[in-house]
């Protein structure tokens, strides 16, 4: 570690220091390029800390790690990764967090999310939520690629400070090279550097590839050479092989080896896959670290002391080796207990240069039907290398059959992960291939419900119009009879009924609930609407087909119905049971309905922080009823005296995209509603109440 940073970094350095110890944004998200000095950075941010007497626990993610179920968060916390994920695994991560934060101000350190795994990057965003309410701070380091789309998320929010680390001016690089050789950079030698693009670490590598060849040599008090741009390696990659292929067979043997085991690793794990003895590899070990391409972790591991030496040793394996030492990990992993998800990750990475065949698809159902039951991020990747394997298989009746049972699998998990945008586009993908009547079923099912959950009406009307003009059975048609109700009570489109269900199902009770709300019977409403929950449940719906939003509205009803604290309650046990049942798709409700509980209880900034969260949200999950966070927005906003932001949120209500939820005007836009809700005053609860106006919702004025 670097013991001062240069100039540019200091100043991020400060930056950071300063958000985590009490800014607006306690969760620092910092974003840049291979060795731009993100961990370096990171490192020093959390000695500071730990020196004003700050808790300070660290994580940093690896190869190996998409594939370890809420890995990376349990390393964070120094929680016991259970496997097979339990329902309860993000009460325990939180509980951790708690007791943490219990005994004193806390920061967590995570590098290199961008490998991380998704469910570790999902229960992220709840850490960030409870930076608000405990002594708790979030340091986090990522590469802008590969893309993750729980990161953008996250980097999108608010309450997120987003930091791009740059690199170093012209004179930190001479300052670099002045602590590194005793004196400056002459002009040759600049302009060399010039190529890093201020990159600390690829400046490095080049300084050592000039040295290596003794390109370097000190003249009239600095450092000079006589190479040009034509001598430097044509890339920071090309200095690394370099420095590689210095090392004697066996060092590189066993450098080989740490690359396809994708993590760091101990001896013994090393000589287990390449069938020798720990004491076999002591001189290759002390090569490798002495060489500076490996180093010792805390846990006394061997690791690459940076990625781009394990990049350039992993590409370099010849298709037929990398085969060989990835099967020689899978069968390490399996004889030492390892996680099923990570040997399914080695052995598929040997099949990619073999023939490919069933039997790895095959494999991933099982899993994510066990082992990943409650791990839905990591059963959604894990299911999207299936089907690319699957569609890899000669084509014929078996192919098929297996493409057919991954999309329906795959669909509803990425739905429960909350991607719906995604499940809809396998979804179609899987409608245009299948001819089988039961998956298509299943397949439009989904579609329906992500229609419904995008808010767009007319289109959900023509399709369930379609449908109910066709042959169906009658579970079927009953089930479609209802959601066309549950769509037109959605949009406001009738008057409210009298609150008495058309059938005995889940899906028939829930307009009759809103009904009763919307009539102001809100004590009755909450009794129906818990009752249209435990239907659901004992009917085995699946996660992302209990209405699009049953298991959120009890905590809203309570609202009017038992108080604040009931309601908050209701609201924080229903989202963590929606994290255990992997009902990602919910998590815009859920934080709305948290918002507005928020808001009736006076704690303003508390609401606009989660409403802004929830929206944020909603580009993962497609939700697209709008209007109530909107208004609810808009009302604080302008009641705060806050006229510009809220000018802002008018914009967004008038977009034409956000229908009026139930048919009332909860926002002040111009093209939507009106700026201040005319509603009627409600019955009082419990009173027998009526249709009233064409919309009368409880607290509509508050936009909820």
């Amino acid at each position: 570690m670097i013991a001062d940073p240069s100039p540019r970094h200091a100043v991020v350095l400060d930056e950071i220091v300063t958000h985590l110890q009490g800014g607006p944004a306690r969760t620092v998200l910092l974003s840049g390029l291979p060795g731009i000095g993100k961990s370096t950075t990171a490192g020093m941010v959390a000695e500071r800390l730990a020196g004003s007497g700050i808790a300070v626990q660290r994580a940093e993610a690896d190869e190996m790690s998409r594939s370890r179920p809420f890995g990376l968060i349990a390393g964070l916390l120094g929680v016991e990764a259970v496997y097979p994920p339990r329902p309860d695994t993000g009460d325990r991560m939180l509980e951790a967090v708690e007791k943490l934060c219990a005994e004193g101000p806390a920061l967590l350190s995570a590098d290199d999310l961008h490998r991380a795994d998704g469910d570790s990057l999902d229960l992220l965003g709840w850490l960030v939520d409870m930076t608000r309410d405990l002594p708790l701070s979030l340091l986090l380091t990522r590469r802008p690629l590969p893309v993750r789309t729980g990161l953008t998320v996250l980097a999108a929010r608010p309450d997120v400070h987003l930091l791009e680390l740059c690199g170093l001016a012209p004179d930190e690089l001479d300052a670099l090279v002045t602590a590194r050789y005793g004196v400056p950079p002459g002009p040759s030698v600049q302009h060399l550097l010039a190529v890093t693009g201020g990159n600390p670490f690829h400046a490095r590598v080049m300084l050592d590839d000039l040295q290596r060849r003794d390109l370097l040599e000190t003249e009239h008090g600095m450092l000079t050479t006589t190479a040009t741009t034509a001598d430097a390696p044509v890339s920071v990659q090309a200095g690394a092989r370099a420095h590689l292929s210095l090392l004697d067979p066996p060092t590189r043997d066993l450098l080989q080896v740490l690359a396809a085991w994708g993590r760091p690793a101990g001896p013994e794990q090393l000589a287990a896959v390449t069938g020798s003895k720990p004491a076999a590899l002591l001189g290759a070990i002390q090569a490798a670290v002495g060489s500076g391409v490996a180093r010792w972790t805390d846990d006394d591991s061997l690791a690459f002391t940076h990625d781009l030496y394990r990049d350039v040793v992993y590409a370099d394996l010849e298709p037929p080796l990398r085969t060989m030492l990835h099967a020689a990990c899978a069968a390490e992993l399996q004889a030492g207990g390892e996680v099923a998800s990570q040997v399914l990750q080695q052995s598929s990475a040997a099949d990619d240069a073999a023939e490919p065949n069933a039997a790895d698809p095959e494999v991933a159902l099982r899993l994510v039907e066990t082992d990943l039951a409650h791990a839905p991020a990591q059963a959604a990747d894990l299911l999207a290398t299936a089907a690319e394997r699957a569609a890899a298989l000669p084509a014929g009746l078996g192919r098929a059959r297996l493409e057919d049972r991954i999309v329906v699998v795959r669909t509803g998990v990425l739905a429960a992960a909350g991607r719906m945008a995604e499940a809809v586009r396998v979804a179609g993908e899987g409608l245009e291939r299948t001819t089988d009547p039961l998956v298509r079923s299943e397949l439009v099912r989904l579609r329906l419900h992500h229609t419904v959950s995008t808010a767009d009406m007319p289109a959900a009307l023509t399709e369930l119009d379609r449908r109910l003009t066709g042959e169906l059975p009658a579970p079927g048609r009953e089930a479609m009879t209802q959601l066309r109700r549950w769509v037109l009570l959605l949009e406001g489109r009738e008057p409210v009924g009298d609150g008495v269900p058309t059938g005995r199902s889940g899906a028939a009770l829930l307009p009759a609930a809103m009904d009763l709300f919307l009539a102001g019977r809100c004590r009755e409403a909450l009794h129906a609407v818990e009752e249209t929950v435990r239907r659901r449940e004992e009917a085995g719906s699946p996660d992302w087909a209990d209405g699009p939003t049953a298991p959120i509205l009890p905590a809203w009803f309570a609202l009017y119905a038992e108080g604040i604290e009931a309601a908050r309650e209701r609201s924080v046990a229903a989202r963590r049971l929606a994290q255990e049942r992997g009902r990602g798709w919910q998590l815009p409700y859920h934080l709305f309905g948290a918002a507005t509980i928020d808001h009736v209880a006076g704690r303003w900034d508390d609401a606009l922080a989660v409403l802004d969260a929830g929206q944020e949200a909603t580009a993962v999950t497609g939700t697209g009823w709008l209007s109530r966070p909107v208004g609810l927005t808009l009302a604080i906003r302008i009641r705060r005296g806050e006229f510009d932001a809220a000018a802002t949120g008018l914009e967004r209500g008038s977009c034409g995209r956000c229908p009026n939820s139930t048919g009332c005007r909860w926002s002040g836009s111009p093209r939507c509603c009106s700026p201040r809700p005319a509603v009627t005053p409600p019955a009082r609860p419990n009173s027998p109440g009526g249709p009233g106006p064409r919309r009368s919702a409880p607290g509509a004025g508050y936009g909820w």
